[in-house]
């Protein structure tokens, strides 16, 4: 990745969610879980030598998406799963709650909000609170592509592809950069995303969507084409909210601003701590020199950013 020279430093993303999910459906025993998941911290750290790693979690529904929508990932209920979700959906929560407290011990800055998911609390991060960082994020949601710019990059850990703004270009087809956020929203918007159970157009595909935003934009979109938009303005307006990162309401960004001062609290208490031996006797060695790594990966930044965000002690109580 080409990195903005101007920038202060690399930051990386992990989608902490995105990124358990891959590893328990691989790993069925829990030591091999967590080694094998410290590890990845590990490679993904020696790979793109980021100055700081911050990790976001889900911690329930969106709550201003539930209050436009309330069929939001209403997908499954509670009564449809079988007794293997159930138990799967326990190892997931478990897993999650420890991983979360070894990343936080890694040095890691580790956010969650209550009704807040990952993808917002990384969009305000890259988009506000460090933008002034370059960005990697490690997920295989495309959500994430609507903020690509030619600071801000997705790696996929399932196709080992760093989608860059050259690469999110190609993969839309488009040559300029300043449509990457509209195909990436609007491409969305009209398929829908069944995994939160958002319809889209009947009839609107992968293929056939960019194909109608382009004629749109290049103004060669035929009757038939304006039509489809004029039918369908309600569900493109909803989507629309539903689906752009950047619409998120201005209080549900104060309360990410917030989460993220208290996890820098949180690690301005733990730097003087040893939380290495315990987790040496659990992990074994290896793991103990994966969190030097990320530690150290993390040090040049915190103390600057945890002290113009000090100021307001309210938020603390």
């Amino acid at each position: 990745m080409m990195k903005n020279l101007k920038k202060k430093g690399t930051i990386l993303y992990l989608d902490v969610d995105n990124y358990l999910q891959r590893y328990l459906h691989s790993y069925k025993e829990d030591d091999k879980l967590f080694k094998f998941m410290i590890n990845g911290v590990k490679n993904l750290v020696s790979d793109f030598e980021p100055t700081s790693v911050i990790c976001c979690y889900d911690s329930g529904k969106s709550k201003y998406r539930l209050n436009m929508y309330p069929e939001y990932k209403a997908n499954r209920i509670k009564s449809e799963l079988t007794q293997e979700d159930i138990a799967f959906l326990n190892r997931k929560s478990n897993a999650k709650k420890e991983f979360l407290q070894i990343l936080t011990y890694l040095g890691c800055l580790v956010i969650g909000k209550h009704e807040i998911e990952a993808d917002d609390l990384i969009s305000e991060c890259v988009r506000n609170i460090f933008s002034d960082y370059n960005s990697i994020i490690v997920s295989s949601d495309m959500d994430y592509f609507q903020l690509v710019n030619n600071s801000v990059s997705i790696y996929s850990p399932i196709k080992k592809i760093l989608y860059d703004l050259k690469e999110v270009k190609k993969y839309y087809g488009i040559s300029k950069s300043s449509l990457v956020k509209t195909y990436a929203v609007m491409t969305k918007v009209l398929m829908g995303d069944t995994s939160d159970n958002i319809s889209g157009v009947k009839g609107i595909g992968k293929v056939r969507a960019p194909q109608l935003i382009k004629s749109v934009l290049e103004q060669t979109a035929t009757e038939k084409d304006l039509q489809i938009f004029k039918e369908n303005k309600e569900k493109i307006n909803l989507n629309t909210m539903l689906i752009d990162l950047s619409k998120a309401p201005e209080g549900y960004r104060k309360q990410i601003q917030f989460e993220v001062v208290k996890a820098l609290k949180v690690q301005e208490d733990l730097k003087n701590k040893d939380l290495f031996t315990p987790i040496e006797n659990k992990y074994g060695t290896k793991a103990l020199y994966v969190w030097f790594e990320v530690v150290k990966a993390n040090a040049t930044y915190l103390e600057p950013i945890f002290q113009e965000f000090n100021d307001d002690k309210e938020i603390f109580k």
